[in-house]
């Protein structure tokens, strides 16, 4: 699914109130709204624990934080979704088990040699899935 087909599941569903995409291109998160910034990830293949870059944890937390606001990160696969509320899980002190580890360096624009990033791990569990 798109970036946009995934925010309008979200508000299809009414999860979170409707959100609205991201003002800027290249923000640290996809969708917003009063209460919640949203980062959207779609994959092509399904993992268990999934990935979080590290970098845009620490963007969004901090600008969720500064604006009395929770940060939501959503993964969808074939469909399904996977929504782990990070602010309530960081609160609450999830192990997010950081570490550097080789990954591509974007999917974006085809920058695809892999660079050392700080990446955490979310385990499904502790996520809601939306099938």
């Amino acid at each position: 699914m798109t970036q946009e087909q995934i925010i309008k599941r979200l508000n299809d569903l009414d999860l979170f109130g409707t959100v609205e995409p991201s003002i800027f291109r290249y923000e640290h998160f996809d969708c917003f709204n009063d209460n919640y910034l949203i980062e959207i990830k779609s994959r092509q293949r399904e993992y268990n624990p999934w990935l979080i870059e590290k970098y845009k944890y620490d963007k969004n937390i901090r600008e969720a934080t500064n604006q009395k606001k929770l940060f939501v990160y959503v993964t969808e696969f074939r469909r399904k979704l996977i929504i782990w509320n990070i602010s309530d899980l960081t609160v609450n002190g999830y192990n997010f088990n950081w570490e550097v580890k080789r990954q591509p360096q974007t999917t974006e624009f085809n920058f695809t040699e892999p660079i050392p990033k700080r990446v955490g791990y979310l385990l499904e569990q502790f996520g809601k899935i939306v099938k």
